[in-house]
């Protein structure tokens, strides 16, 4: 977002309170742009939108790969 008097804005940097509603546990990156910000992707193993991350199980899907 922007903060001003209407003739002078600045960006507002949403990645400094709260991590920008980014993920916290498990990490991800909040990224400030101008006017605006986005959450990174979720790291290895797990899986969501970077505000959300959830662990993936391997094991629901096709056993794995893992013989019966």
């Amino acid at each position: 977002g922007w903060q001003g008097n209407g003739y002078s804005c600045q960006d507002i940097d949403e990645c400094k309170i709260n991590n920008g509603g980014c993920s916290v546990v498990p990490p991800v990156m909040c990224v400030n742009t101008l006017g605006s910000y986005h959450c990174q992707a979720c790291p290895p193993g797990y899986q969501g939108d970077g505000r959300v991350c959830t662990v993936i199980d391997i094991c629901s899907v096709n056993n794995g790969g893992c013989h019966p």
